[in-house]
């Protein structure tokens, strides 16, 4: 990818922008379903293929109703904070106590809440481009000003991308969502290295348990101090690492004072994550101290890459999370994903929903023969040879 100078946005542009291009998006897929029917392929999925707890220990916890008489504490119940505290401490290495750990409602009320503590009126933050597509977003609503800072040829934005800025504040993923790069302990310890002294580190680690090669990714929390002085940040969610989306618990890792901040804009913002969904937390990270979270994925993943070679299309492999990033002529811009729901019937997100218009998102949390098609069918939009109707031809 090249590398393109720092770029901030005029205030109260992001959440707009970012509106009016998902409405676009879900009316193009909307009609190419109703066109293509049950033809229509769907590869912009992002809820993991597995879940845990089982369906009948959710359905457990979601059925005490005592709990839902009452509120619960901004941050987090007992019980869920410490489990928390147990299962990071032993995927990080790192000694997390309660006292380091707030529950939320979703990874993006955590996101929203932390930026919120660390953000002032005006501040820029560098956020990482290729970005999660609500990061903007998230900066904006916390009084900030969104600075782009693009990624070099590796995927990733390093000390040399911050030279002459003075951003008071960094927004990055990590496994990246859409790239699925990742940082190592040496590169976070690099960029933290070229920030201004004292910039807070606000770090997306949603997909940080699923990594395929583990020594190619390093959370902040290895890297940075755990002092009441640092100013990081780690969000991770029951989304990924429990493959529950639909249970909205986020989880912030961070200094105990700073989390003590955070946690007074939830009470204020929010109030505290569902308490039902919080047992369900609880009961899903006792499962999954010997899980791989990758395994359904390595597969997908060879198949995905020796079909992108012998079609023609050239694809970045994830180092983390489950997502091919698949470069084109002209893959990444809105108007080919509305082409592609209507004339080849198949929906991948484009890479401008990520802030970078050269490439498009393949999801492998899909069927394998979906994620085949699917692949052959975007190979051939982009060359653009149609039928009479303007449909490609499908085998």
């Amino acid at each position: 990818m090249r590398e393109h100078p720092a770029q901030a946005t005029p205030h109260d542009a992001e959440v707009a922008r970012f509106g009016a291009m998902r409405r676009a998006l879900m009316r193009a897929r909307d009609e190419g379903q109703r066109k293509w029917g049950s033809d229509f392929i769907d590869l912009s999925g992002s809820a993991p293929l597995a879940a845990w707890p089982s369906d009948d220990a959710v359905a457990g916890a979601l059925a005490v109703g005592r709990p839902t008489r009452g509120y619960g504490a901004p941050e987090g119940t007992p019980a869920a904070r410490a489990a928390a505290a147990r299962y990071f401490s032993r995927s990080t290495g790192v000694p997390f106590g309660p006292e380091n750990v707030l529950i939320t409602a979703g990874a993006l009320g955590g996101l929203s809440a932390t930026l919120a503590t660390v953000c002032r009126p005006g501040h820029d933050v560098a956020v990482a481009t290729p970005y999660y597509h609500a990061h903007p977003s998230l900066v904006e609503l916390a009084g900030g000003r969104a600075v782009r800072v693009a990624a070099g040829g590796d995927g990733r934005i390093g000390p040399s991308a911050l030279a002459g800025q003075e951003p008071q504040a960094l927004l990055f993923a990590n496994p990246a969502n859409p790239t699925g790069v990742t940082y190592d302990r040496r590169q976070v310890a690099a960029l933290a290295a070229g920030l201004p002294a004292g910039a807070p580190i606000v770090v997306d680690e949603v997909y940080a348990d699923y990594v395929y090669q583990p020594g190619d990714f390093a959370s902040v929390a290895e890297v940075l101090p755990a002092d009441d002085a640092a100013r990081w940040a780690v969000v991770r969610s029951a989304s990924k690492t429990l493959g529950r989306p639909g249970l909205r618990i986020g989880v912030v890792l961070g200094p105990a004072r700073l989390v003590e901040a955070i946690a007074d804009r939830v009470a204020a913002l929010t109030g505290a994550a569902s308490l039902p969904a919080q047992e369900a937390f609880v009961s899903g990270l006792a499962e999954i101290t010997e899980v791989d979270h990758v395994r359904p994925y390595r597969r997908r993943l060879d198949v995905a890459m020796a079909l992108c070679r012998r079609l023609g299309l050239t694809a970045q492999p994830p180092q983390g999370a489950y997502f091919l990033w698949v470069d084109g002529s002209g893959a990444g811009h809105l108007d080919t994903a509305v082409r592609l729901c209507a004339e080849a019937g198949v929906f991948a997100w484009p890479g401008a929903y990520f802030g970078a218009t050269s490439h498009l998102r393949v999801s492998l949390a899909v069927p394998l023969r979906s994620l085949e098609t699917g692949l052959e069918r975007i190979a051939a939009s982009l060359t653009a040879k149609r039928t009479d109707d303007g449909r490609l031809p499908v085998s």
